[in-house]
């Protein structure tokens, strides 16, 4: 057997865990994490909400401690992405508050598109220019030249107020 690349998300309540990584671990390692899982949220329930307390409020650590995002992934769960439009605006934000770059390439904001596993489909890729063409088109982006891209201050500051 090969060592392939899995993925398993585990909902407990609100606690929500993600893995991706070596199949083994899934074999090998699952129970124990399920177990492990059980018994933390059972000793700790008092301080874990009830996922029906907002099921609108699927906050992830979205911020480090300096301030500072902590990942593509982590905005677009906080945005509650679920389109290749929202997964642009979502590493855009990454990239223009996380990473504080004014301006990014189109490779880099696929690049982060693909960091975001959880949300990230491979036709997404194909149809990049119609998104990032719409997105100019609505003013959340503006196209700076060649394949360089910056979030529009407007959008920015939404998105700053989004995750705050």
């Amino acid at each position: 057997m090969t060592d392939g690349i899995a993925k398993i998300r585990i909902k407990l309540g609100s606690l929500d865990v993600e893995y991706e990584g070596k199949e083994s671990f899934l074999e090998k390692g699952l129970i124990g994490l399920m177990e492990h899982l059980a018994t933390f949220a059972e000793k700790h329930k008092e301080t874990i909400p009830d996922a029906q307390e907002n099921p609108r409020q699927k906050k992830t650590h979205t911020h480090q401690p300096d301030g500072k995002l902590a990942s593509t992934s982590s905005v677009a769960a906080n945005l509650d992405v679920k389109s290749g439009s929202d997964l642009v605006i979502a590493a855009a934000t990454y990239l223009a508050v996380g990473e504080g770059k004014a301006k990014f390439s189109r490779q880099e904001i696929l690049s982060e598109m693909k960091g975001a596993t959880s949300f990230y489909k491979a036709n997404m890729n194909g149809n990049l220019t119609k998104i990032l063409n719409s997105l100019v088109k609505n003013k959340s982006l503006n196209s700076i030249g060649g394949s360089d891209y910056a979030l529009s201050a407007a959008k920015k500051k939404a998105m700053e107020e989004a995750l705050a």
